[in-house]
């Protein structure tokens, strides 16, 4: 989770925009250790071979593969996470304050 959204696998988007056309509220789960600042480089979405998906695709067709996509703060109700439940904002403001773990940080010096 970071202050723009939830990380999650392909298909949630769309899942979150069908529950809001029927008034469905939506809910993440996460442990706070995921609660990320959204500008952290290990949380880009990597683009897979798109010979995964189609291997012969025709002339001027490229398949898009990817496996996770941003489902945006504004489609959820809020986070489930370990000790309660956050709401969109404190979600949002804890995400964006939270340091970036040693491990993390130490990858991205290397």
């Amino acid at each position: 989770m970071t202050e723009q959204g939830v990380i999650n696998k392909i298909g949630s988007y769309t899942a979150a925009l069908a529950a809001r056309e029927h008034g469905v509220p939506v809910w993440a789960i996460a442990v706070r250790r995921k609660l990320l600042p959204g500008g952290t480089a290990a949380l880009g979405i990597v683009e897979m071979p798109p010979a995964e998906i189609w291997e012969n695709a025709p002339e001027g067709v490229r398949p898009r593969n990817v496996y996770f996509e941003m489902v945006p703060a504004a489609l959820l109700r809020g986070v489930v996470v370990e000790d309660g439940v956050l709401g969109a904002t404190e979600c949002a403001v804890a995400a964006r304050d939270r340091a970036l773990p040693e491990e993390l940080a130490a990858a991205f010096r290397a």
